[in-house]
């Protein structure tokens, strides 16, 4: 399943309205990592996921609202494992509202 953050926003006025998902629920199957020098979310997201667009999903997770894409070095970043599963709650908590 495609995780698209996008989908669900609508146009008004010519510009996208803001669509605010929840933070995913912790699993047991999350992995933590401590970051290093250097890294950063959209990197992370492709070493994780294979999509360097899905950066924003550990951001996410991890209550981070960046201003840029690095990563301090030493923070202990919980990484959502399931994406598929949290990808469908996210998708039916927004169609809920």
């Amino acid at each position: 399943m495609e995780v698209d953050r996008y989908k669900f926003s609508t146009k008004q006025m010519g510009k996208f309205k803001t669509v605010r998902y929840n933070k995913p629920p912790v699993r047991s199957d999350d992995q933590y990592i401590i970051t290093r020098e250097g890294d950063r979310f959209d990197l992370l997201s492709d070493q994780f996921y294979g999509d360097v667009s899905l950066w924003w999903f550990i951001a996410l997770a991890n209550d981070i609202r960046p201003a840029s894409m690095i990563v301090p070095e030493g923070l202990q970043l919980r990484i959502p494992t399931n994406l598929d599963e949290v990808g469908r709650q996210l998708e039916s908590a927004e169609l809920d509202k």
